[in-house]
């Protein structure tokens, strides 16, 4: 197992140049006012006083928390296992977590399930006219009833015999 590093405990990768440029830039995370501003943590300006530059970043990064809290929404309500605390080691939540997102990749990419596991509803999305945000179903904390509505309705009919 790796030590960990003492000035950099989330092992964040080094600065790279984004594709196209050669200056180097950090790698950074996302948060809301709670946190603090740090190096590799970005968060919003205060909603006072704002410059237009100022305004466009902070719905910039609001977006990016949106997708992140989308991902993370959409495998909490697909996938209950991550509702509570794992009691396992590290290495084997990293395994169950990589296979639930493998699962939901698959799901996606067939055309004959995209809408049914993951239908336009399900994630946040913006009022084309408004700029509104609509929040996606997965907020409702719904809880689906299983997963045989994926399957075509002859193998369907044999599951449930």
């Amino acid at each position: 197992m790796a030590l960990e590093n003492p000035d950099n405990p989330l092992n964040i990768p080094a600065d790279e140049p984004l594709p196209g440029y050669s200056k180097p830039v950090p790698f950074v995370l996302t948060g809301d006012e709670a946190f603090p501003l740090s190096e590799h943590m970005l968060k919003p300006y205060p909603n006072r006083n704002l410059s237009v530059e100022q305004r466009v970043a902070n719905k910039r990064i609001s977006r990016g928390r949106r997708i992140s809290e989308n991902l993370l929404g959409i495998l909490v309500n697909r996938w209950r296992c991550f509702k509570v605390p794992f009691l396992l080691r590290p290495s084997r939540v990293k395994i169950i977590t990589l296979a639930a997102l493998s699962l939901h990749n698959w799901l996606r990419a067939d055309a004959s399930s995209r809408n049914v596991h993951c239908p336009p509803t399900l994630i946040d999305r913006e009022d084309p006219n408004t700029g509104e945000i609509i929040p996606g179903s997965w907020r409702d904390n719904s809880e689906r009833q299983s997963f045989l509505d994926l399957y075509p309705s002859t193998t369907k009919n044999k599951l449930l015999k």
